[in-house]
């Protein structure tokens, strides 16, 4: 079963999807060890669930099972709904103080803009320049020191 280290410190996201591969596995782990036992029905998802067991313990297992499944399915789609609201408030915020925000994709050597900086820029929403044209967009009296901090957040990956 996947263990997130108890160093990390990844997103709420992340540790949903961790969630879930574990219910998944612990899914599979019991149908493999009571597979005589129980009859199953594949949802449309693609998950199993319990149509009758014949053992009232594997039973009252699996419905805890398939409980602690619809539990992170809707965990799951709180914080898809959480993110989505913050993304709404960002959007708002920066709409508000007419900024923006860029990341930086190294294999791909391109930049993201958001919707503001494309705007800021007269490009449409979505526009993904080169690092080359995103760093034309700033002053050159930045224009070196921006580079500079690009290429130290390379080099140490963060």
């Amino acid at each position: 079963m996947p263990v997130l280290p108890s160093d990390a410190n990844p997103s709420r996201e992340a540790r949903i999807a961790a969630l879930i591969d574990t219910l998944h596995d612990v899914e599979q782990q019991l149908q493999a060890l009571t597979a005589d036992e129980i009859d199953t029905l594949a949802s449309r998802a693609g998950s199993k669930r319990l149509l009758a067991a014949r053992n009232p313990s594997v039973a009252a297992a699996l419905r805890a099972e398939q409980a602690s499944i619809r539990s992170a399915e809707l965990l799951q789609a709180v914080a898809e709904q959480a993110l989505r609201d913050s993304k709404a408030m960002l959007d708002m915020a920066g709409r508000s103080a007419k900024v923006g925000g860029w990341t930086f994709d190294v294999a791909q050597r391109r930049l993201h803009w958001s919707d503001m900086v494309a705007g800021l820029h007269d490009e449409p929403a979505g526009y993904s320049p080169s690092m080359e044209q995103g760093l034309a967009a700033f002053v050159p009296e930045h224009r070196a020191a921006v580079q500079a901090a690009v290429q130290r957040c390379i080099a140490s990956g963060t």
